[in-house]
């Protein structure tokens, strides 16, 4: 058959393509019209609903637009669209080049501008905060230094919690900043003491305007940025002198009646807990017969009288009751409250297991009684070491407040708080993790222990405070001597605790092939030796014949772990 020569044969392959084209461009329609339908649900669970006010909350992520500063920051992000990634990639290779060529300031701008680039990206935040606060600050000889660049990696977290709210790995990663860069690096001595003279001194600071930019350099104005952040319910003491003016120490929440007892199901801070100092000398006359052996009634009984401490004395406290801390406070309070705050988030952390996050409140409050009480005994070899005796110190009196302030701490709010939280996450009524019996239970035995050594360092403190006199002029009165004594006891049942704690973890077995010392029981073992230079040298001190012959030299041995 031949076909009219003004027709041509219709390919089979050029219909099936006009066909495709027509199913794609019905597809490209009822997808657009679903991103239509759906694009307000995406928007609310983005940035959050609207309230009363206009104002979004609630959200996934925070887009603040609201100054001209900030739009020009997010137009170069909004605008380079898909690229935004190519370009954040070679930013950070500039910053790696920045890092290595020790150009600071660059590699700062660097890491900010890959920040607005991909803000709601935590991993940048994760990453650059570690590059800032372990390999930076390492470039540096000088500690001042180093710790301001830890304080830096910690502000670059908050930042990026500012565009990811209640991001259970950004607030995992503050803690563990505050938990093991600032307390505990090998230059956590000098880093923990910083913090607490940043946060003595934030009187020396104007109070920071809304928006107002601020020297990266200047560690008291950094660190009042995160005393004034909500959750760790903190506000500045005034001058005792003058009411008017603030951050003369600061002042937690304490917590009150409304505030339930820590639980599985509810992890939320309320304020801090604290027991009376009654209740804690009952408990302290219980803890030198009281093994902290799991299920035994002595233990039993003591944890029953630490439920009750606890229930009793937040009964009593007001609604706005606070605890003062005019000399500053331990870095642990912080890891704390942000290790309570990850546990509340309905996702749990992908970069740490939530087993062990769980455990970590506790550990906190762990390392505070060890903090406090190591940072008390150098204290106190300033006063009766470092001067020389009978010179006047010019600010003696707040010395004395503040080691005070530090043994108030270990024992109304630390070692109760920590003995607590230990057995709930070991609880398996609560659900929690009794599988971790013995990892934590040598937990609960270190810190009774520390707990006992410093109430007899507390003892010596004041024994000594007694014999300075407030004039400086040393003479072992009635008081001196009672108090000196009475440490003496207490330093032998702190050694009573360490046996406890040896015995259970660290014992000396007779075996086959001869007697077998455990290779780590020395590194506990000599903390009891340490606490006989004490005894020693306190009832050597008693016994001098005169006032010339005291010496405090005992002084010098560390009676607890840094």
């Amino acid at each position: 058959m031949t076909l009219p020569a003004n027709r041509r044969p219709v390919s089979i392959g050029r219909s099936d393509a006009r066909r495709d084209q027509l199913v794609a461009l019905c597809v490209s329609v009822v997808c657009l019209a679903l991103i239509f339908a759906i694009q307000p649900s995406i928007t609310r669970l983005r940035v959050g609903a609207p309230d009363a006010a206009g104002n979004r909350t609630g959200g996934l992520v925070v887009e603040n637009n609201g100054t001209v500063a900030q739009l020009a920051i997010e137009a170069p992000r909004l605008t380079v669209g898909g690229f935004r990634g190519l370009l954040a990639m070679y930013l950070w290779q500039g910053a790696e080049d920045d890092k290595n060529e020790r150009r600071w300031q660059a590699l700062d701008t660097k890491y900010n501008m890959i920040g607005k680039l991909e803000p709601y990206f935590t991993s940048v935040y994760i990453f650059n905060a570690w590059n800032l606060a372990y390999n930076l600050s390492a470039q540096w000889h000088d500690v001042p230094n180093k710790y301001l660049w830890v304080l830096k990696g910690l502000d670059h977290l908050y930042l990026g919690e500012k565009y990811n709210p209640e991001n259970s790995d950004m607030i995992a990663e503050q803690a563990q900043m505050y938990f093991n860069k600032i307390g505990d690096s090998f230059e956590r001595l000098d880093y923990r003491r910083y913090w607490r003279d940043n946060i003595r001194d934030q009187y020396q600071i104007p109070a920071r305007k809304e928006g107002e930019a601020f020297d990266p350099f200047e560690p008291h104005r950094m660190v009042a940025l995160y005393l004034a952040m909500p959750q760790f319910k903190i506000s500045l003491l005034e001058d005792p002198q003058n009411p008017a003016k603030k951050g003369y120490g600061i002042k937690i929440l304490a917590a009150g009646k409304n505030a339930p007892p820590p639980s599985a199901l509810d992890h939320n801070y309320y304020g801090l807990r604290h027991i009376s100092p009654e209740d804690a000398d009952k408990l302290e006359a219980m803890q030198w017969s009281a093994e902290p052996k799991k299920g035994t009634p002595e233990w039993n009984a003591y944890l029953k009288q630490l439920d009750t401490a606890f229930a009793s004395q937040q009964a009593r406290e007001k609604p706005d009751a606070t605890i003062d801390f005019r000399y500053g406070i331990s870095v642990y309070y912080f890891a704390y409250v942000e290790y309570a705050r990850c546990l509340c988030q309905p996702v749990s952390p992908s970069t740490t297991g939530r087993q062990v996050i769980d455990a970590r409140p506790a550990m906190s409050f762990r390392m505070w009684v060890r903090d406090d009480a190591y940072y008390a005994m150098s204290r106190i070899r300033e006063i009766f070491m470092a001067t020389p005796r009978g010179a006047e110190i010019k600010d003696y009196d707040d010395r004395v407040l503040d080691i005070r302030d530090c043994y108030r701490n270990i024992r109304l709010i630390a070692q109760p708080n920590a003995l607590e939280e230990f057995e709930l996450h070991l609880s398996a009524a609560e659900g929690r993790y009794p599988q971790n019996e013995n990892i934590h239970r040598k937990h609960i035995y270190e810190t009774n222990y520390m707990a006992a050594i410093a109430r007899g360092e507390s003892e010596m403190f004041e024994g000594l405070v007694a014999w300075r006199g407030p004039e400086a002029k040393p003479k072992l009165t009635a008081e001196a001597q009672r108090r000196l004594l009475n440490a003496i006891n207490l330093y032998k049942a702190a050694q009573h605790q360490v046996d406890y704690y040896l015995e259970r973890f660290y014992p000396i077995k007779d075996t086959p092939q001869g007697r077998y010392v455990p290779p780590d029981r020395g590194d506990y073992e000599k903390f009891k030796d340490r606490l006989q230079t004490r005894i020693d040298g306190v009832q050597a001190f008693l016994d001098a014949p005169d006032e010339a012959s005291r010496k405090t030299d005992f002084l010098e041995v560390d009676t607890i772990e840094k």
